[in-house]
């Protein structure tokens, strides 16, 4: 402890600066053998000196910890999952049929096809979220008339979930290569009505044969996830009248509110992995970020959006009606 007095602790503070400390102060150094008082002042020493004299502790070497097999295997498995994501957030902002590579890749990560449909939602709904935030924030999302669409996908998406939970989805991939090809040959044909402007789309959301249209896709959306965003896109242009760069925050929006009420509907049946769903979404999110800013503030979004729409397209049709495995039984013949 400190002595009385500022000027006590001085005298201390000169006798431990003008001799090397051995042991603690009250031990007889130079000082004392000059006859000097030995002052009553215990200074305790760091850990790492001994006797006085300053030694650096000794450096220890770096731990290596050694992964198995099976450890890097998991570790490289989640890391390609969120690298999946991100590519999937950019294609379903900017085009759609995102979950045509998420939902083989929760497969990979050991889901079952219901539980892959199901778990897809979750990186769907966050990354949407994120899209649509993006694309308000740019100025590119117009909410005009947008009740007259949100409400037929909403309850269709709704009827597509609840059926989807509880049968196969195995029947319909046919269908859906042939509505494919027809928008594949729309948007190559007529190249003008994807990128032109049009007058106030608004003014058609309202009619009967639109809600029809718009409910008939929710239930494929709450059905199967996969390629809704193509068809809201084909809808929204060739019925609607918006061009690519005005749908496509309108297709975010819609796309978010027919997801969320079918998560819910999956989420009570027990069939969403939410831990899968969450890493997914860890590169959805950004993805959709992404495409949403390109979107907003490329010169040429239009002419860049179609062509992606088109090489979508045309990988979807291939793997559906599966030339792919045609073409290679062919080659090996």
């Amino acid at each position: 402890m400190w002595g009385a007095g500022f000027g006590h602790n001085l005298r201390t503070l000169r006798h431990l600066l003008a001799e090397p400390i051995i042991g603690h102060f009250g031990r007889r150094g130079r000082a004392a053998a000059d006859g000097a008082e030995t002052l009553p002042f215990i200074l305790p020493y760091p850990p790492n000196v001994v006797g006085g004299v300053r030694r650096h502790a000794p450096k220890r070497k770096p731990e290596i910890i050694a992964l198995d097999q099976e450890t890097l295997l998991l570790i490289a498995t989640h890391a390609g999952a969120v690298v999946v994501g991100l590519i999937a957030g950019i294609i379903n902002t900017l085009a759609g049929n995102g979950s045509a590579i998420t939902i083989p890749m929760l497969m990979v990560l050991g889901l079952d096809a219901n539980l892959a449909n199901a778990t897809n939602r979750v990186g769907v709904v966050l990354s949407t979220l994120a899209g649509a935030a993006t694309f308000h924030r740019g100025g590119l999302l117009d909410t005009r008339g947008i009740v007259w669409l949100i409400v037929p996908t909403g309850l269709g998406a709704v009827a597509g979930a609840i059926v989807a939970s509880e049968m196969e989805t195995t029947d319909m991939k046919y269908a859906i290569g042939a509505v494919m090809i027809l928008i594949l040959f729309l948007v190559i044909a007529r190249p003008s009505r994807w990128i032109a402007d049009h007058a106030d789309p608004s003014t058609r959301h309202n009619r009967v044969i639109s809600v029809v249209i718009y409910f008939v896709i929710g239930v494929y959306g709450g059905f199967i996830q996969a390629g809704v965003g193509i068809l809201l896109l084909a809808s929204l242009v060739l019925r609607s009248g918006y061009n690519l760069v005005r749908a496509n925050p309108v297709k975010v929006v819609i796309i978010f509110t027919l997801t969320l009420p079918a998560l819910v509907v999956f989420a009570t049946n027990h069939l969403v992995d939410w831990r899968l769903g969450l890493l997914m979404a860890c590169g959805q999110v950004p993805g959709a970020w992404i495409g949403a800013r390109f979107a907003a503030h490329h010169p040429k979004a239009n002419i860049w959006i179609r062509r992606l729409l088109i090489l979508i397209l045309v990988v979807v049709i291939v793997r559906i009606f599966e030339l792919d495995m045609a073409l290679i039984e062919l080659l090996s013949a």
